[in-house]
């Protein structure tokens, strides 16, 4: 029910690793962050890249493309 009421934050502390989806033709690139007790959460950009570079400065856990 938070998911619908909020509060809508995650803690730097509960995140426990960010990564981007493979894009597909019916899901536009998305960046993925996972929560502890594998709570996930997706964001629609259109530039996951930098989402992704960006929030690895801050210090969040991104695994790295192969």
């Amino acid at each position: 029910m938070r998911r619908l009421f909020g509060p809508w934050r995650l803690e730097r502390t509960a995140i426990r690793e960010v990564y981007m989806s493979p894009p597909t033709a019916l899901n536009p690139l998305r960046v993925n962050v996972l929560a502890e007790e594998n709570m996930p959460w997706t964001f629609y950009t259109e530039h996951p890249y930098d989402v992704l570079e960006c929030l690895d400065r801050l210090g969040y856990p991104v695994r790295k493309a192969k």
